[in-house]
Protein backbone atom coordinates (compact mmCIF):
# COMPACT_ATOMS: atom_id res chain seq x y z
CA UNK A 1 0.00 0.00 0.00
CA UNK A 2 1.25 3.50 -0.79
CA UNK A 3 0.06 6.56 0.68
CA UNK A 4 -0.39 9.88 -1.07
CA UNK A 5 -1.39 13.14 1.13
CA UNK A 6 -2.96 15.16 -1.24
CA UNK A 7 -2.10 18.26 -2.13
CA UNK A 8 -3.93 21.43 -1.84
CA UNK A 9 -5.24 23.25 -5.12
CA UNK A 10 -2.87 25.64 -7.21
CA UNK A 11 -3.76 28.86 -8.36
CA UNK A 12 -2.49 29.22 -11.37
CA UNK A 13 -0.48 32.34 -12.91
CA UNK A 14 1.05 33.91 -16.00
CA UNK A 15 5.17 32.19 -15.33
CA UNK A 16 6.21 35.44 -17.55
CA UNK A 17 4.74 38.00 -15.21
CA UNK A 18 3.44 36.52 -12.35
CA UNK A 19 0.01 37.06 -13.21
CA UNK A 20 -3.04 35.30 -12.32
CA UNK A 21 -4.70 33.22 -15.21
CA UNK A 22 -8.18 33.96 -14.85
CA UNK A 23 -10.99 31.79 -15.74
CA UNK A 24 -14.34 32.71 -18.18
CA UNK A 25 -15.87 34.21 -15.30
CA UNK A 26 -13.06 36.28 -14.50
CA UNK A 27 -12.16 34.03 -10.74
CA UNK A 28 -8.25 33.37 -10.39
CA UNK A 29 -8.19 30.06 -12.34
CA UNK A 30 -6.84 27.18 -10.09
CA UNK A 31 -6.00 23.21 -10.42
CA UNK A 32 -6.67 20.35 -8.11
CA UNK A 33 -4.78 17.23 -7.35
CA UNK A 34 -7.64 15.52 -9.05
CA UNK A 35 -7.96 17.29 -12.30
CA UNK A 36 -4.45 16.22 -12.72
CA UNK A 37 -5.16 12.57 -11.59
CA UNK A 38 -7.97 12.42 -14.15
CA UNK A 39 -5.69 13.84 -16.82
CA UNK A 40 -3.14 10.69 -15.99
CA UNK A 41 -6.07 8.44 -15.88
CA UNK A 42 -6.83 9.54 -19.61
CA UNK A 43 -3.49 8.09 -20.56
CA UNK A 44 -3.75 5.25 -22.83
CA UNK A 45 -1.92 3.41 -20.45
CA UNK A 46 -4.74 3.39 -18.43
CA UNK A 47 -7.31 1.92 -21.52
CA UNK A 48 -5.01 -0.77 -22.71
CA UNK A 49 -7.01 -3.26 -21.14
CA UNK A 50 -9.83 -4.25 -19.13
CA UNK A 51 -7.37 -4.83 -16.25
CA UNK A 52 -6.00 -1.33 -17.06
CA UNK A 53 -9.29 0.38 -16.40
CA UNK A 54 -10.25 -1.22 -12.93
CA UNK A 55 -6.97 0.01 -12.29
CA UNK A 56 -7.85 3.40 -13.32
CA UNK A 57 -11.51 3.08 -11.78
CA UNK A 58 -9.95 2.60 -8.16
CA UNK A 59 -7.59 4.84 -8.63
CA UNK A 60 -10.23 7.78 -9.39
CA UNK A 61 -12.50 6.33 -6.50
CA UNK A 62 -9.96 7.01 -4.22
CA UNK A 63 -9.25 10.60 -5.29
CA UNK A 64 -12.62 11.93 -6.52
CA UNK A 65 -13.91 13.54 -3.76
CA UNK A 66 -10.65 13.42 -1.62
CA UNK A 67 -9.92 16.56 0.81
CA UNK A 68 -6.88 18.68 0.77
CA UNK A 69 -4.32 17.50 3.16
CA UNK A 70 -6.44 13.71 3.63
CA UNK A 71 -4.37 10.30 2.82
CA UNK A 72 -5.59 8.03 0.36
CA UNK A 73 -3.80 4.53 0.08
CA UNK A 74 -3.75 2.78 -3.43
CA UNK A 75 -2.50 -0.74 -3.76
CA UNK A 76 1.33 -1.33 -4.87
CA UNK A 77 0.08 -2.43 -8.34
CA UNK A 78 -2.17 0.82 -9.27
CA UNK A 79 0.26 2.88 -7.41
CA UNK A 80 2.92 1.88 -10.27
CA UNK A 81 0.77 2.42 -12.99
CA UNK A 82 0.04 5.93 -12.03
CA UNK A 83 3.18 6.51 -11.19
CA UNK A 84 4.77 5.11 -14.66
CA UNK A 85 2.18 7.76 -16.18
CA UNK A 86 3.25 10.28 -14.09
CA UNK A 87 7.41 9.62 -15.06
CA UNK A 88 6.37 9.32 -19.15
CA UNK A 89 3.11 10.08 -20.04
CA UNK A 90 2.23 8.37 -23.58
CA UNK A 91 1.40 11.62 -25.17
CA UNK A 92 3.56 13.66 -22.91
CA UNK A 93 2.33 16.69 -21.05
CA UNK A 94 0.91 19.74 -22.53
CA UNK A 95 1.84 23.36 -21.59
CA UNK A 96 4.60 23.55 -19.70
CA UNK A 97 3.98 26.43 -18.14
CA UNK A 98 0.84 24.70 -16.50
CA UNK A 99 2.75 21.36 -16.10
CA UNK A 100 5.25 23.34 -14.02
CA UNK A 101 2.93 24.73 -12.06
CA UNK A 102 1.24 20.90 -11.09
CA UNK A 103 4.17 19.74 -9.87
CA UNK A 104 3.64 19.35 -5.87
CA UNK A 105 0.61 17.18 -8.14
CA UNK A 106 3.61 15.03 -9.46
CA UNK A 107 5.94 14.91 -5.96
CA UNK A 108 3.10 13.58 -4.40
CA UNK A 109 2.72 10.90 -6.10
CA UNK A 110 5.98 10.26 -7.26
CA UNK A 111 7.42 10.53 -3.06
CA UNK A 112 3.79 7.90 -1.75
CA UNK A 113 5.41 6.30 0.75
Amino acid sequence: MKKITIPHPVKLANLADGKPIVNQSGDPAETKFSDFVMAMLGDKKFSADFKAILCATRIWQLVENAEPGSVIGLEEADYEQLKATVEKPSAGYGTTMVVMQQLPFMQAIMGAE
